[in-house]
């Protein structure tokens, strides 16, 4: 027969849990790295028009434009699996749909009017999911 010190029993109790770790780690989340990519290009192509004089037809207005649409487009066809991920997207969703205040930063989610209805249900849906995803994230 075994006899279990205490000792003995707290320092199972300290190393036990740790071995298991390893066998849970989870993949990173595609749509994480796909909102940073978005977020990288959609900035290049935000400051594209941050100079004086941009003709409809920049060329780096528009490869930025398509680097952007692209990134864009990644992000609307990946699948969140974490909350960080999903935080992402609803950002984009508020870009997508919304529409940013004059003057206002395009990465703050209380810049944007999403519609008229007078009761402004699409902005308060998606900053409410925006919030639980990043309060689930963090």
């Amino acid at each position: 027969m075994t006899t279990i010190t205490r000792r003995t029993a707290l320092a199972a109790s300290v190393t036990l849990p740790l071995l298991p770790v390893a066998s849970y780690a989870t993949p990173a989340d595609p749509a994480v790295a796909a909102y940073r990519e978005w977020r990288i290009a959609n900035g290049a192509y935000e400051r594209s028009f941050d100079r004086p004089h941009v003709p409809d037809d920049d060329p780096l207005m528009n490869a930025t434009g398509d680097a952007a649409l692209a990134a864009n487009l990644a992000l609307c066809d990946t699948i969140a699996t974490t909350p960080e991920g999903l935080a992402g997207q609803v950002r984009l969703a508020l870009y997508t749909f919304g529409e940013l205040q004059l003057g206002e930063d395009w990465l703050n989610p209380n810049a944007y009017e999403v519609d008229g209805f007078g009761y402004d249900q699409g902005r308060r849906l998606l900053l409410s999911m925006l919030a639980g995803a990043e309060g689930m994230a963090s």
